[in-house]
């Protein structure tokens, strides 16, 4: 990764991301999850989340390879960081239409469109993590047996 005129560019994945939403991401038990190899990829840590009075974990069911041919879910979810780069994407950017944070938002603040200072806080003081550890091939496909109990093969 690297930051050009304040955006963060992942070349491998083609995403892009403004910078100052890493200050709302913790990065602090990055080490505790390095020394777990059966981690594919390491869950979104809000920054608040640690000095939270009530720590609220968030969990998916899992992420879905929208277009294999192209295979940015194969090379985003190779590495640590994958989930964490979706998010990103998806919960920290209100024009995004993406139905899994836009839900989960409208169910919290019970109203259709939540401010962004509410969206900011939302997301800057849980943690957010997938139950399924490997990308599905599509939205249509759901985790069963193996697929549910185990991760994707273990990063070298």
């Amino acid at each position: 990764m690297a930051i050009q005129d304040g955006a963060v560019i992942d070349a491998s994945v083609g995403t892009s991301v403004d910078a100052s939403v890493d200050a709302l991401m913790d990065n602090s038990f990055d080490t505790q999850f390095a020394a777990r190899p059966s981690l594919p990829w390491w869950p979104w840590i809000g920054a608040g989340f640690s000095r939270s009075l009530r720590r609220t974990m968030i969990l998916g069911e899992s992420v879905y390879d929208w277009d294999p041919e192209i295979g940015v879910a194969a090379r985003r979810y190779a590495q640590v960081d994958g989930l964490r780069i979706t998010h990103r994407n998806h919960a920290l950017n209100p024009d995004r239409d993406s139905p899994y944070v836009r839900n989960i938002e409208r169910a919290i603040f019970l109203k259709r469109y939540p401010s962004e200072a509410q969206v900011q806080g939302l997301w800057s003081s849980v943690a957010y993590h997938n139950l399924v550890l490997r990308p599905m091939r599509t939205g249509k496909h759901r985790p069963h047996g193996v697929q549910a109990t185990q991760a994707s093969p273990s990063r070298s």
